[in-house]
C-alpha cells in the first residue's frame, strides 16, 4: 500500500485536531495528563472486571502497534529533507 503526502497530511491534521479536542476536555476537568494516565493506571480506581478489560483491550492495542510501520517524518520534513543535495566529494 502505497500512502501519498496528502493522505498523510490529512492523517495528521486528524491527529492534531483528536489532541486539541482531548487537551480541551482535559484542561475542562481541571486534570493533566499526567494526572489521568496515573488514574487511569491504578487497578483500585476500577473495579476487577473493568480492569482485565482495560488490560485485554491494552493487549489488543499494543499487538496492532507491533504490526504498523513507523512513520519517523512528516510531509512537510520529507520534503524538506528530498531537497537537500548531497555536498560531499566521493573519494576512493
Amino acid at each position: 500500500m502505497v500512502v501519498t503526502d496528502r493522505q498523510i497530511e490529512e492523517e495528521e491534521a486528524k491527529f492534531n485536531e483528536a489532541t486539541n479536542s482531548f487537551d480541551e476536555m482535559l484542561a475542562g476537568l481541571n486534570l493533566t495528563r499526567e494526572q489521568l494516565r496515573a488514574f487511569v493506571k491504578n487497578p483500585e480506581n476500577f473495579t476487577e472486571e473493568d480492569w482485565q478489560t482495560m488490560e485485554n483491550m491494552r493487549a489488543k492495542f499494543d499487538e496492532k502497534l507491533s504490526h504498523m510501520p513507523i512513520h519517523r517524518h512528516s510531509a512537510a520534513t520529507r520534503r524538506s529533507l528530498a531537497s537537500i543535495q548531497p555536498s560531499w566529494i566521493y573519494v576512493r
